[in-house]
């Protein structure tokens, strides 16, 4: 299954990290409004298939479909702490010097390195 190995290869890249969103448990879709596969989805809590735009169903092996799971949820996390840090840029920018900023100091930021090898988003104060 190239197809199948290729996706798992691109967003294990990082390169699909802002296409891939989770609706519910076990189910994901590829979201990219411009791309032919815009809408492709899978729901892992039902069937072991790759559902197309148009309605195509691809019968995929169930640890394949639950690598590029994993994966998923990793290129998910990464965009969600990429869009946390270039927010917190952003209004840092705006607002004038972190260290200025009182509603910084008692938190942390962390990086898509630290997340990725904890495997969890971890937002604590100290």
């Amino acid at each position: 299954m190239n197809f199948l190995n290729k996706l798992i290869e691109d967003t294990k890249k990082g390169d699909l990290d802002f296409i891939w969103k989770f609706n519910e448990p076990d189910k994901y879709t590829f979201f990219a409004p411009k791309d032919p596969m815009n809408g492709m989805n899978f729901d892992l809590s039902k069937e072991l298939i790759i559902i197309f735009p148009n309605g195509f169903g691809l019968l995929c092996n169930k640890d394949q479909l639950n690598v590029l799971k994993n994966e998923i949820r990793l290129a998910i996390e990464r965009a969600a702490i990429k869009i946390m840090n270039q927010y917190v840029k952003y209004f840092v920018s705006d607002v004038g010097n972190e260290e200025d900023s009182s509603i910084f100091k008692d938190e942390e930021i962390i990086t898509v390195e630290e997340n990725i090898l904890d495997k969890k988003i971890i937002m604590e104060k100290k």
